[in-house]
């Protein structure tokens, strides 16, 4: 006499695990560029404008993978970063950095709200 066990349900169940990744891939990425597209919008919006190509050098870069959700604020402006950190005399214009944290601050939020949906435990560094 044998025995033996069926599990019935196992094929989908690998499937969605499998697919779990690519999932919250997309999720995230969705999120991150939609950060940094308000990021860019806030930057462009705080920007002097003399010449304009400070405010029309802020870019939005996507650089997500198939597992991973990734979008870049940049900026082409030569002079954004002596804009931003000030040279001599000129003080720092702050607008860049404060702008990218927040918005990052609450798209990593919003990915790891993601996650616990989908049943992961999600501990972030304080």
């Amino acid at each position: 006499m044998s025995a033996g066990v069926t599990w019935i349900g196992l094929d989908p169940l690998l499937a969605s695990l499998t697919a779990l990744p690519r999932d919250l891939a997309k999720q995230s990425e969705t999120i991150m560029l939609a950060a940094a597209n308000d990021a860019a919008k806030k930057i462009q919006a705080r920007y002097p404008v003399v010449t304009g190509r400070l405010r029309d050098g802020v870019k939005v870069v996507n650089r997500s993978t198939e597992l991973k959700g990734h979008a870049m604020v940049t900026s082409t402006a030569p002079y954004a970063g002596a804009f931003e950190y000030g040279v001599g005399r000129r003080p720092a214009g702050k607008v860049f950095v404060p702008t990218v944290i927040v918005e990052r601050r609450e798209a990593v939020r919003q990915v790891a709200d993601a996650m616990t949906a989908q049943g992961a435990t999600v501990t972030t560094e304080r």
